[in-house]
Formats: structure tokens, sequence, C-alpha cells
């Protein structure tokens, strides 16, 4: 039986990043099956995930294009099986602010350490290094995997039951976390949503943890404050610029809220609101509350007219679109 699940804590985020020890993308030296179609994946998405939209497996996504593991970033371009994708299933809201409880499993790593939430069966995975990382594994994706029977050098603990089948099929990490330092412990896992892209939960030992949805995560206490979701500003074109027609114009500015993470830069026709261009940017801030800059370039193409250059960020829960920073411009 299956006791591990990791904590399930909003998956969250924007979609985003580019970071260490993702899967290479599908490319033209990917041989593609026919017929299937692209999939640009969304913030929070795994491989099963995408898997279950598509009625296919994860074993088949990968060998469709050409993955060596199950790891997948935010904006990567991944081919699907023909067909109409079923509805992302929706989460029930959990209160802002509010502190919750649920039953847990945690067991420490060398490098890390791994979490099974009792509510969804879950298994988080968190990696410490350099950019602390984690990683989530249904129980679909775990369930029909082995247990490595390698026997533990002294002093350590060979993982066994969920935690086993994650640390001995996937994402490299019986490299990347290390044997276990302890025996698995049940415990009761609080958290609290600090805004739509943090999280804080405490560890058994009282060690107090940030999670954002980008898969990033510190241990750094929030001090009973909320460091905030993606604040991004718009320094260039200045508000009120006028912009040559036909010609591509840099657009930058800083964010913070997150250790790295991306975004959508827009530029639309005002007061229409009609998509000129659009790029995902991504920003990478040393800390939740340190600004980073971020910076692309946008194209008007033949418009001429009343324009705005937007940072808009897609809440991957519902899909919803929270614009962060907006600059009106003209194209003249």
């Amino acid at each position: 039986m299956n006791r591990h699940r990791h904590i399930h804590l909003t998956p969250l985020v924007l979609m985003i990043a580019g970071t260490l020890f993702f899967a290479r993308p599908a490319d033209a030296q990917c041989d593609i099956p026919p017929g299937w179609q692209p999939h640009t994946v969304a913030s929070g998405e795994t491989l099963y995930r995408i898997s279950q939209r598509y009625g296919t497996t994860v074993a088949t996504l990968q060998a469709g294009n050409c993955l060596t593991s199950t790891a997948i970033k935010a904006g990567q371009t991944l081919y699907v099986p023909p067909g109409v994708p079923r509805p992302d299933p929706t989460e029930p809201p959990i209160s802002t602010g509010e502190w919750h409880t649920v039953p847990a499993t945690f067991q420490w790593y060398e490098r890390g350490f791994m979490i099974w939430r009792a509510d969804t069966s879950d298994i988080w995975v968190y990696i410490r290094e350099g950019r602390n990382r984690l990683n989530v594994h249904p129980v679909g994706e775990y369930g029909p995997l082995t247990v490595a029977t390698d026997p533990a050098p002294a002093g350590f603990v060979q993982p066994i039951m969920g935690f086993g089948k994650v640390w001995s099929n996937l994402g490299d990490y019986r490299q990347r976390l290390g044997w276990a330092n302890t025996p698995e412990e049940s415990y009761r896992l609080r958290f609290r949503i600090l805004s739509r892209l943090m999280v804080e939960f405490f560890l058994p030992d009282g060690t107090s943890v940030l999670r954002h949805s980008d898969g990033f995560w510190s241990d750094v206490p929030a001090s009973g404050t909320d460091p905030g979701g993606p604040g991004a500003s718009i320094h260039t074109p200045a508000s009120g610029a006028v912009l040559a027609r036909g010609q591509a114009f840099t657009a930058a500015g800083q964010a913070v809220g997150v250790f790295e993470a991306s975004f959508v830069v827009e530029l639309r026709a005002m007061p229409a609101g009609t998509l000129l261009d659009s790029q995902i940017v991504t920003y990478v801030a040393p800390d939740f509350t340190t600004p980073g800059p971020w910076q692309t370039i946008l194209n008007p193409g033949s418009y001429s007219g009343a324009a705005e250059v937007r940072a808009v960020y897609t809440e991957p829960r519902d899909g919803a679109q929270v614009v962060l920073a907006t600059a009106p411009v003209t194209i003249g």
C-alpha cells in the first residue's frame, strides 16, 4: 500500500522558468509521432497531469518527445496525441492566511527531504541544491513502480514504499537526494497559503519552509509576514512613451516575490485590447524580497495608435489572468 503522500498546497504558479535538471524539450532531432500536436507546458503541470488530460501515459509522452526523465518546465513545448484535452480537475479553494493541518509522512535525506500528504497521496521531493528545487509526483505516476533493493550504507536508511518508489525510479533522486538519514515518521503537517504563489509549512522539527509554486523552496522563516506574490514593474518603455511604428522595442523592468519564475509581457492595441505581440520572460531574484531584472523585445508590426505594455501572470489553479503592471504607450 502506498502510504506516502506529499504536501499538495495549491499547485500554483507562473508558468515558467528555466532551471537545471529538466529533460530536454522535443526538437527537430526527435522523431515526433505523426499527428501529434504541440502543447505548451503550463506552470505547475507534470507529465502525469498532461497524460491524464490527453488520455495517454507518462511513458508514452516520454517516448514521443524523446525525454530522458519526467522533469519538464513551464513554457516548454511538448507534443501530445491528437484529440481534445479533458478539462483539468479543479481544487477546492483554501483560505489564504489560515492555518490548515493534514496527516503526512516525512523523511530526511542527505540533501533534502520527502513528504507524503495523506489527503492527496502526492509525494513531494525537496532537493537542497543551488536554488533549492522541489518536484511533485502523483500516486498514479509512482504507484506502479518498484523499490530498489540495494542495501543502504552504514548509518543510512533504505527508502521504502512510496518514497522508495520515487527515490528508486524518478528524477535521478538517488544521486540528487542521496540516502535517507532517518526512518519515515508520521506527523501533522501545518500549512498556510500566504499568496497565490507562496505557501508556508512546518517540518516535524519545527523548521518553517516557504514553498513557491514555480518549483523553489527556502527554509528561511516567513516571520509572520507575507512575502507576496510576483510583483512586477515596467521601467521601459516609460508610461506615455511614443514608439516608432513597425520597429521592435525593448520592454524591461523588475520583478520580485519568487526566486526564479516567468510571466508574459504583452503588447495590446487599446482600447480594444487586441494582442499585437507577447513574450515569456524569466527573471531571477536572490530571495523573496529583492527585485530581479527582466527584459524582452516586443514588435508592434504595422499597428499605429494607442497601445499598452502589460506584465501578465496566469493562475495555474484556474487559468485566471492577473495583470501585474502596465505602461500605456503610443505607436505612431
